[in-house]
């Protein structure tokens, strides 16, 4: 067996631990602080094993070396954090990117996103180490893993979208074949449908590399291959497994009809591609890998991209010799006892014990890139849904999502064609039917987390253009949802122990219950900021009775009623510069001035809470239905999920609808909360 272990990494000093822990994830200082040593410790080993698997999808072969090299260095937290966003980035040092990269790292978008999502999943919650929170449907892991999942498909994300690796779209309806099967010492697979791949393993017996095989298929059908590898080597690093050997490819079509292997190794292996000339094997290209094995403390992959002629059959082995052989052919075409010549035997002979596997190049499909009309379907039944018996419709959609310290993406655009095709496909449905419809379009901007760069204008130029022209560009920073948030507040504090009891730890405020934790509040005694479940829970509300919420917001801050959102872009599109930016965002926020102990002395007073259910009784006695759809990236799905069970504990009804889609995946998914909302009680 062909495993290459290493020696445990040196211990990290405690600025590293600090920096990393503080930086990388959502785990607040005062939680930190009540943890045992060892434990903490624990969180920093898991946080740099998530960031040498990143670096290494980044850079095959060095990301890791690199991220080690600077922690040897020990350089204060400002060089340590610029060179990791550098890597994780471009899998380079800062000082050696263009100065066009090195703008790009600095904004650390990366780093922001992880620590949002981080949020999101409840990893701030941590107390003990090392747990397992409940799965998303579109994500294979939670806790721990699902944080590496999440990170490992940002990077390929970003790596697809500037052009630096192959977009291939992932199907979702693609199931696992489970062709795994026994070869040499260890295992092999060798999957025929969508996604085609082929790979082998060794570990400490057969069974360990065929279970090793089944988990790699099963992050396939959802992950591209540097992703399904990486979180495979994170899981046994996270288990504790045995070491073991994986040298695997997934074959794709390019855009021009070439065979494309992408091969990826943890541990050592061999590859070659092999046709058939006459009844002879000849070697066309052939080369060696040498990685790291699965679950060590020091992680490295190696990666080779192989055009293969039609037809060719793809050799891979755990055995790394294979590669080196200078007279492959001649080995290959050797004959055997019988005087024949048989590829089968030829191999068994020269890989020994080590497992083997061959793909083919022909029988191959290229997935389109997606179009929103590919989804009609699926957007007519969710139209006549909403539509079905309902006297009206009353519908807020939000997609083309965004944060401000970037550019409209590939990924953003997607959704805005999404909800323009779904408004345009609900008119007609409801045309048909002759049922009233009201469509509030409202574009959402994430200001509040990051640095604004953003250009408002030319955001709301995207939706005119795709004929859903913005009625409300609401920005995270805004006060108004803020306020309706903490009406939301309130009524946990009234409900306190109704099946869930508030937990105040390092400053902040958590709602426990026996299936959910979450962060209400950061900073319960100074800046007080909602925690992102909370805030959406009071976004949602916001939305589904905009003209009556924001009656209340002037009336409840007294101030001379104006566009409050358009003026906040209008002002940020005025001043560019990021900082000037953040002293306007400031001013904002002071508008409306609720602290923790003026929330404590009211809980029962809730205007916005109160003019909210009244406005969704009204419909409901009418027979109207109320709708809130968002259409976003699949990521999204903990924090929507978390949202309505939070409105459920509290017993708001919450009229929320999601479509998901993913950033390489052709598949859609829904989310629905509640239709209608019948009053609360």
């Amino acid at each position: 067996m062909s495993v290459m272990t290493a020696a445990p990494r040196a211990a990290l000093s405690a600025a590293a631990v600090s920096a990393l822990l503080g930086n990388f994830t959502p785990v607040d200082a005062g939680v930190l602080a009540e943890l045992p040593a060892e434990t903490v410790e624990e969180h920093a080993r898991d946080l740099l094993k998530r960031l040498h698997v990143a670096a290494e999808i980044t850079a095959p072969g060095r990301g890791a070396a690199l991220i080690e090299e600077v922690l040897a260095a020990d350089p204060d937290e400002e060089r340590l954090l610029n060179c990791l966003d550098a890597i994780l980035e471009f899998g380079r040092l800062p000082e050696d990117l263009s100065a066009d990269e090195a703008e790009k790292a600095a904004r650390a978008e990366i780093r922001q996103e992880v620590l949002h999502f981080d949020r999101i999943m409840d990893l701030e919650s941590l107390r003990e180490g090392r747990i397992t929170i409940k799965a998303r449907r579109d994500l294979l892991h939670g806790g721990t893993l699902g944080a590496a999942e999440r990170l490992l498909v940002l990077l390929q994300e970003r790596l697809m979208m500037r052009g630096a690796r192959p977009l291939h779209w992932q199907d979702l309806s693609s199931v696992e074949q489970k062709l795994v099967s026994a070869s040499g010492d260890g295992a092999r697979l060798e999957r025929s449908q969508y996604p085609v791949a082929v790979a082998c393993a060794a570990g400490a017996d057969s069974a360990q590399a065929a279970d090793v095989l089944a988990a790699l298929e099963r992050n396939l059908v959802r992950h591209p291959m540097p992703v399904s590898l990486g979180l495979l080597d994170y899981a046994a690093f996270v288990e504790g497994a045995a070491p073991a050997s994986v040298i695997a490819s997934t074959l794709h079509l390019t855009e021009d009809g070439e065979v494309l292997a992408d091969i990826w190794a943890a541990g050592s292996g061999s590859w070659a591609v092999l046709t058939r000339d006459g009844f002879r094997q000849r070697v066309v290209d052939q080369g060696t890998l040498q990685a790291q094995s699965l679950g060590q403390d020091r992680t490295r992959l190696a990666h080779a991209t192989v055009t293969m002629p039609e037809g060719a059959w793809l050799l891979l082995t755990t055995e790394p010799g294979i590669g080196a052989l200078a007279n492959l052919a001649d080995e290959l075409n050797r004959p055997g006892r019988t005087g024949r010549v048989d590829l089968g035997s030829s191999l068994g002979r020269l890989c020994g014990d080590a497992p083997y596997a061959l793909g083919k190049s022909g029988a191959l499909t290229r997935l389109a890139q997606p179009t929103s009309r590919d989804y009609d379907d699926t957007l007519r039944e969710f139209a006549g849904s909403l539509l079905d018996g309902a006297s009206g419709l009353h519908l807020s959609i939000e997609c083309g999502h965004v944060h401000a310290d970037r550019e409209m993406g590939p990924a953003q655009l997607r959704g805005l064609d999404l909800g323009a095709r779904f408004v345009e496909l609900l008119g007609d449905a409801a045309e048909r039917g002759a049922t009233p419809l009201s469509v509030d379009v409202a574009a959402m901007v994430d200001d509040d987390h990051v640095l604004n760069r953003f250009a408002f204008g030319r955001y709301r130029e995207l939706f005119a253009e795709r004929n859903i022209p913005v009625d409300d560009l609401i920005l995270e920073s805004s006060p108004l949802p803020r306020a309706v948030a903490h009406d939301v507040l309130r009524r946990a504090l009234q409900r306190d122990g109704q099946g869930y009891r508030l937990n105040q730890v390092g400053g902040n405020l958590y709602l426990e219950a026996p299936d959910l934790r979450l962060e209400l509040i950061e900073d319960l005694h100074g800046e007080m900021r909602n925690g992102c479940v909370l805030f959406e829970v009071g976004l949602v509300m916001y939305r589904a009775a905009r003209e009556q919420l924001t009656d209340v917001f002037w009336q409840e801050t007294g101030a001379e009623r104006d566009d409050l959102h358009g003026r906040m872009a209008a002002a940020y599109d005025a001043a560019p510069d990021p900082l000037t930016r953040e002293q306007l965002r400031t001013g904002f926020e002071r508008m409306y001035d609720d602290p923790w102990t003026k929330v404590v002395d009211e809980p029962g007073r809730t205007p916005f809470l109160d003019a909210y259910t009244e406005v969704l009784t009204a419909r409901f006695h009418r027979g109207e239905t109320t709708a809130v759809f968002n259409v976003i990236e699949d990521y999204y799905r903990p924090q929507q999920e978390k949202v309505v069970r939070l409105a459920e504990l509290l017993d708001i009804p919450l009229p929320l609808h999601a479509l998901f889609f993913g950033p390489y995946s052709r598949g859609v998914e829904r989310l629905a909360a509640g239709t209608g909302c019948a009053p609360c009680n």
